[in-house]
């Protein structure tokens, strides 16, 4: 029998070992979120699916890349994320790297993917409006998307398929 320490030791490395190909029954779904920057759309909806997630009690892993990392939020949207809870800057930008693609269940893109990248599972949400240009509009339709995904995992696990 495992003690506390443990225990978290081991569910910790296996929320954080990254499985190449189809999801493996032993952890979460493995979602990825990829714009341009890094830092508005993928990374907000990271933070947005990761809380819903948690109040949900669906068990998941979400990261966030940038096909050219950047930090890119005007002061205006910070100070509107900060009073709705939400941190894009919880985690530090990252490159989009074909790995990244190869361990993701599924793909997420705000914007086109580099020809040199490929991706299984690629959900397209370029149509997306502009969080920085229309806030509101494009969070509605962020939560309803977001929503989706959700409900879409919680559906697979009842029909017990193992991809998301």
């Amino acid at each position: 029998m495992l003690n506390r320490r443990a225990f978290v030791a081991a569910i910790g490395a296996t929320l954080c070992t990254p499985v190449i190909g189809a999801q493996s029954a032993a952890r979460p779904p493995r979602i990825l979120f990829v714009c341009q920057f890094g830092s508005v759309k993928s990374a907000i909806s990271r933070e947005l699916l990761k809380r819903r997630a948690a109040q949900r009690h669906i068990p998941l892993i979400v990261v966030s890349r940038g096909i050219t990392p950047e930090e890119h939020l005007s002061p205006a949207i910070k100070s509107r994320l900060l009073l709705e809870h939400i941190d894009p800057a919880a985690e530090p930008l990252r490159k989009l790297r074909q790995a990244d693609l190869d361990a993701a269940d599924r793909v997420i893109i705000f914007d086109k993917l580099p020809a040199r990248l490929r991706a299984e599972a690629l959900e397209d949400w370029t149509d997306l409006p502009s969080i920085l240009n229309n806030y509101p509009k494009a969070r509605a339709d962020l939560d309803r998307r977001i929503d989706a995904v959700l409900a879409s995992l919680v559906r697979r696990k009842a029909a017990g398929s193992r991809s998301p």
